[in-house]
C-alpha cells in the first residue's frame, strides 16, 4: 500500500513547503554574510569542501559545481574513500581532514589563500572541529554552514558562517540552496547553463 492523500498527509505536505519558506526567508537575510563568503571563495586559490553524511554528498557536488561553473580549484575531502579509510584506520576518523589539510595546503609552502568550507548538520562532528582548528592556527580562511541549533562550530570565532536552525531534512535543502546561490553570485561567463 502507498501513500495516499488524507488530512494528515496533506498536512506533513503543507508543513513540509511553509517551513521550507521560511527557512529560505532566513537564509535570504543573511545576504551580506553570503556576498562576504562569494568573495572569499572567488579570491581563493584552492578550497577544500568536507562535512559527513549527506553534507558530504554536498561537499562533492559544491566542489564539482565550483570546478565546472566557477572555473576555481575546489577539493572535495571525502571524495577520497581508500585515503579516509586509510586514515581512519591507522590514526583516527577525527582527524581524516586535518591530516589532509596537513598535506594538500602546506604543500609547496603556506598557502595563506585558501579556503576550508565545512558543512553540517550539528556543528559538533569532530573532524570537521578539528579542521577547523587547524585552518584558523594556519591562517586559512575559514566557512562553515551549519544547521540546527549551531553547535560547537557555531561558537568558534574566526569562523565565516551562515547558520540556520533547522531541522535536518531542512538543512541539507538550503545547503543546497546556498551552493547554487554562491555560483550564480560567482559565476563564469563561460557557463552554458
Amino acid at each position: 500500500m502507498g501513500v495516499e492523500l488524507s488530512m494528515k498527509v496533506e498536512k506533513i505536505i503543507t508543513d513540509y513547503f511553509n517551513n521550507a519558506r521560511r527557512y529560505s526567508n532566513t537564509l535570504e537575510n543573511q545576504k551580506e554574510e553570503i556576498i562576504k563568503i562569494a568573495n572569499i571563495i572567488k579570491k581563493s586559490n584552492t578550497i577544500f569542501i568536507c562535512g559527513n553524511g549527506g553534507s558530504s554528498a554536498m561537499a562533492s557536488h559544491m566542489a564539482n559545481d565550483f570546478q565546472k561553473v566557477c572555473g576555481l580549484r575546489a577539493i572535495c575531502l571525502t571524495d577520497n574513500i581508500p585515503l579516509i579509510t586509510a586514515w581512519s584506520n591507522d590514526d583516527s576518523y577525527d582527524n581524516i581532514f586535518e591530516r589532509q589539510l596537513e598535506t594538500l595546503s602546506l604543500i609547496n609552502g603556506n598557502k595563506l589563500n585558501d579556503t576550508i568550507i565545512l558543512i553540517t548538520g550539528s556543528g559538533n562532528s569532530e573532524n570537521l572541529i578539528k579542521a577547523a582548528k587547524w585552518s584558523l592556527k594556519y591562517n586559512r580562511y575559514v566557512i562553515a554552514f551549519i544547521g540546527l541549533n549551531g553547535g560547537k562550530l557555531f561558537k568558534m570565532g574566526g569562523i565565516n558562517k551562515i547558520h540556520i536552525q533547522s531541522d535536518m531534512y531542512h538543512t541539507e535543502n538550503w545547503h543546497c540552496m546556498l551552493d547554487h546561490l554562491l555560483v550564480i553570485l560567482i559565476g563564469n561567463e563561460n557557463d552554458n547553463r
